[in-house]
């Protein structure tokens, strides 16, 4: 995605957007790619040692869900999701009728 498009679907302003970035950037956990569409607003992707962050992030998250073992059934887990994404959908939608 392109900073202008991230900060949209985060209802949250484009500088905000891009200090976070700059500091991705810096840490070349992402890289800009030529945007085709749009060539003064680059598309911003993972880079390889970002994938590799990610992977890892999510390897440990996993570990450490299967450790705790608290007798949830996954049909419950996925009930959950189901509701904190819906809550996240409404929050969003709200923030975006504030700002508009």
């Amino acid at each position: 995605m392109t900073v202008p498009d991230m900060a949209r679907a985060r209802y949250v302003s484009r500088q905000h957007i891009q200090q976070q970035v700059d500091a991705l950037l810096e840490s070349e956990l992402v890289e800009r790619v030529t945007n085709l569409a749009h060539k003064r607003s680059p598309k911003i992707v993972l880079s390889d040692r970002g994938r590799a962050l990610i992977q890892d992030m999510r390897a440990r998250e996993q570990n450490a869900i299967a450790r705790l073992q608290v007798g949830v059934s996954d049909n419950a887990v996925e009930e959950a999701v189901q509701v904190l994404t819906a809550w996240r959908s409404g929050l969003q939608r709200d923030a975006g009728e504030r700002l508009s």
